[in-house]
């Protein structure tokens, strides 16, 4: 099956309107006084990282071989055979081994988005077999960043599981850092110090 990838439409929708905000912001600066804008690109190029960083490159994957939490400058890759649970009480968390992985990308709502839960809703759970009777985790609800992340991680372990465990050990758990994410966030940070210093 396709790759699946879970990251919240509004932070997409955030980011390109800042990123085009900023663009213009340059545009504008510079035509109206080069050096300025000289002085100001330095900043810019570090928000705009930021704003990759904060808010697009988190996100949480899932494919036939294993599911990826992307957060800010590291990721982590769990194979099927090595994931052991899912918790969403603060956001999407998985846990294979003694490692617990909280992704970024899925936090869990507040008290406020669990009420305006719909009866619809409601019925749609149950009729899944979720028991309702002692309410239902705000967390969990499949509109939450969390609880939607949730059900696309546990739909794509399911299938892993019904395929059964592949010949051989499983795959270790992979963690890498973004290595191209932090050095340009050193290098535009360092470059905007510099830039106001001269300024």
């Amino acid at each position: 099956m396709e790759p699946l990838v879970y990251r919240p439409t509004f932070v997409r929708v955030l980011s390109v309107i800042t990123w085009v905000l900023l663009a213009v912001g340059l545009v504008v600066t510079t035509v109206q006084d080069p050096v300025a804008g000289l002085y100001w690109a330095p900043v810019i190029a570090f928000v705009a990282v930021g704003v990759l960083t904060l808010f697009w490159r988190p996100a949480v994957e899932v494919d036939d071989e294993a599911v990826t939490v992307r957060n800010l400058v590291r990721d982590t890759r769990i194979p099927w055979p090595r994931l052991d649970a899912i918790d969403t009480r603060y956001s999407l968390t998985l846990f294979a081994g003694d490692l617990r992985v909280a992704a970024w990308a899925a936090p869990a709502p507040g008290r406020s988005q669990a009420l305006r839960q719909s009866r619809s809703e409601a019925a749609a759970l149950q009729s899944l077999g979720t028991n309702l009777q002692h309410g239902l985790r705000s967390s969990a609800v499949p509109n939450s960043d969390s609880g939607g992340a949730s059900l696309m991680v546990q739909a794509r372990w399911e299938r892993a599981r019904m395929a059964g465990p592949p010949p051989g050990d499983p795959p270790p758990v992979q963690r890498t850092w973004a290595v191209g994410v932090i050095v340009a966030l050193v290098v535009t940070f360092a470059a905007s110090v510099v830039s106001v210093l001269l300024g």
